[in-house]
């Protein structure tokens, strides 16, 4: 299909692509421009909120030539929770990475097996759990009984479990050419061999992409801890964040007390640091992400 030049093309199709145009451009900034108020807002040395508690950044860029800088970040640094807190952010998110990979590799690798008994019966209650929750109050119920209330233990189990990531899967493994697994068998290896000899290395790239959904989940967790862990060490750093940011948002709003630290910064400094891993996380992987929706190497 040969490329015709923008201005060669019909006036309809001159609007279509403009309107992509300006619809992607939309959808990034929406993604982009919270994510730079946090990176700016976490730098700030002057205040971020004005005495009516809204934000003024622009008042404190004019009102400052020394605006930025990263005393804030060490500051932050020494604060009595961030060692607990950062810990627990990142045990969570190893476990959970961890432990849902092995679960929804499993899932996805039984739901596909045409010879396995109930594994459509399985994959309908699969869906069915994705689409009806039971909702939070029964999860509060079941992990009280268990005595598990307080501990990191419940917000590990439900965040393992992402069915989106058991999808991804289980497309890989169902277009997997079956003569594979059949020359394998052929060559002696069991089934749970052909599944962590075969199938397991051949989904380096959807492993990496559902790992990364886990983790990421997990790191910035927040309905979890606020419903099992009342704690303050036992909290990761998204959790943190927002209760220092509505914290400190009453404060401004209702008084003006004597802050260690500029209005709101601290808070903002805790959503970087929420922000600034998973960024890290997706541009290392990326390249893993085409190849999730190109199955076409694993193709007889």
């Amino acid at each position: 299909m040969c490329k015709r030049r923008f201005k060669d093309e019909s006036l309809a199709r001159k609007v279509f692509r403009v309107f992509n145009v300006v619809f992607l451009g939309l959808l990034v900034l929406a993604v982009l421009i919270p994510i730079v108020d946090i990176l700016l807002g976490s730098m700030s040395e002057n205040w971020w909120f004005d005495k009516s508690g809204i934000p003024s950044f622009i008042n404190a860029v004019k009102s400052d030539s020394r605006f930025f800088g990263l005393k804030v970040y060490e500051k932050v640094f020494e604060k009595q929770y961030f060692g607990q807190n950062l810990s627990v952010s990142v045990i969570t998110t190893v476990s959970c990475a961890l432990l849902g990979l092995f679960v929804s590799a499993v899932c996805a690798y039984i739901s596909v097996q045409r010879d396995m008994p109930g594994a459509k019966l399985f994959w309908r209650f699969a869906v069915f759990a994705m689409i009806y929750d039971a909702g939070i109050i029964p999860q509060f119920f079941a992990m009280r009984k268990m005595g598990l209330l307080n501990t990191i233990i419940p917000v590990i189990i439900y965040d393992s479990f992402n069915f989106y990531c058991i999808v991804i899967l289980r497309r890989f493994f169902a277009d997997m050419p079956r003569s594979v697994f059949e020359a394998a068998e052929l060559d002696g290896c069991t089934p749970v061999g052909m599944f962590f000899k075969l199938a397991l290395p051949l989904a380096r790239a959807p492993l990496t992409v559902a790992g990364l959904i886990l983790a990421s989940s997990a790191w910035n967790e927040y309905v979890k801890y606020c419903l099992f862990i009342s704690d303050k060490s036992k909290q990761n750093l998204a959790t943190r964040a927002y209760w220092l940011a509505l914290e400190q948002w009453n404060r401004v709003t209702h008084c003006f007390p004597d802050f260690d630290l500029p209005y709101g910064t601290e808070a903002f400094v805790w959503l970087a640091l929420t922000v600034l891993p998973v960024l890290a996380a997706v541009s290392l992987v990326s390249k893993n992400f085409i190849p999730v929706f190109d199955m076409e190497y694993v193709k007889e």
